[in-house]
């Protein structure tokens, strides 16, 4: 638990509201509002990396305390449509990703030790709801949270295969071992990035370095249900070439559903089984226009080839 009577004595801060969220502490003073969090070892070395490539969407720490927590500024968010954040957190993220990518080299191993654990999940998440599917098979009347998912359980097969397929064209093109890394925010959202008098990510807690797709995939599952995710993946592209292979990466890991886990109350579990599903039917939906649109540009690309032979 912070203490945060001592801190703010500690820093002279007069504080006449505090609100608590699950990481980090609102304070509010007269003139000025604090955001005070866990402090995090490796966040000086991220915010340093920042710094020397001139991100801005970032806050610099005022103060830490005993090693434990730090002090930022804090500004609201304005009062805007959410899919004007989002295309704001799409242009903070491809900026973020073109300052700061370069290519490793991955070994063999590694990139068969992606390929294999994502091979896993897919496979333990299909083998889940195929178990869920004789389950549910065996009552004679089912309730509504069970009729719900056997009515779309071949959708949630679908969007798996769809994963798998994504999957294994990604390892079969991975043959050049220099992938394109980037320094991933790891939990981009609309709830961690401020769009106000000053615009930031809000918690670069998870912040790590690594391969391109990743970010988008986490604000698509992070925020599906919010944002227009077909038109921003549009606009993501339009700002940072994410290329066909990066693509299908990405589809893997958008296309493994949660596992639901039924609570015994019809009604929450009626609404968890909807919100699930609806993920599975938006997600198929999403990949099919995405690959109508590499498949077009293909075409586009092979007719224009053959033009100037």
């Amino acid at each position: 638990m912070i203490d945060i009577k001592d801190i703010l004595n500690k820093n002279n801060i007069k504080v006449k509201k505090i609100t608590y969220y699950d990481n980090y502490v609102i304070t509010e003073s007269d003139d000025n509002k604090y955001l005070i969090k866990n402090r995090d070892s490796n966040k000086s070395e991220i915010f340093d990396y920042l710094k020397s490539i001139k991100y801005p969407y970032y806050l610099d720490i005022i103060n830490s305390y005993n090693d434990y927590y730090e002090i930022y500024p804090y500004y609201d968010d304005k009062v805007v449509d959410k899919y004007s954040k989002g295309k704001k957190i799409i242009e903070a993220l491809s900026l973020l990703q073109l300052k700061s990518l370069s290519y490793k080299e991955y070994s063999e191993d590694n990139i068969k030790g992606i390929y294999e654990d994502l091979v896993e999940k897919i496979d333990n998440t299909m083998k889940y709801y195929l178990d869920l599917q004789d389950y549910i098979e065996e009552f004679i009347f089912p309730n509504p949270a069970y009729y719900l998912l056997i009515k779309n359980i071949s959708k949630f097969y679908e969007l798996l295969r769809l994963g798998r397929l994504s999957l294994d064209k990604w390892y079969q093109n991975t043959k050049d071992n220099k992938l394109r890394e980037v320094l991933l925010v790891n939990n981009v959202s609309l709830n961690n990035f401020c769009f106000g008098d000053y615009q930031y990510f809000i918690d670069y807690r998870d912040a790590h370095w690594g391969l391109v797709s990743y970010d988008f995939a986490e604000f698509y599952k992070n925020d599906l249900f919010e944002v227009d995710m077909i038109s921003l993946f549009d606009y993501y592209k339009s700002l940072f070439n994410i290329d066909q292979n990066e693509y299908y990466l990405l589809c893997s890991l958008i296309s493994i559903p949660v596992k639901i886990k039924f609570s015994r109350t019809a009604y929450n579990d009626t609404v968890y089984v909807r919100s699930v599903v609806d993920y599975v039917l938006k997600t198929i939906e999403f990949i099919s226009e995405e690959n109508e649109k590499y498949q077009e540009a293909d075409k586009d690309k092979f007719e224009q080839e053959n033009e100037d032979i």
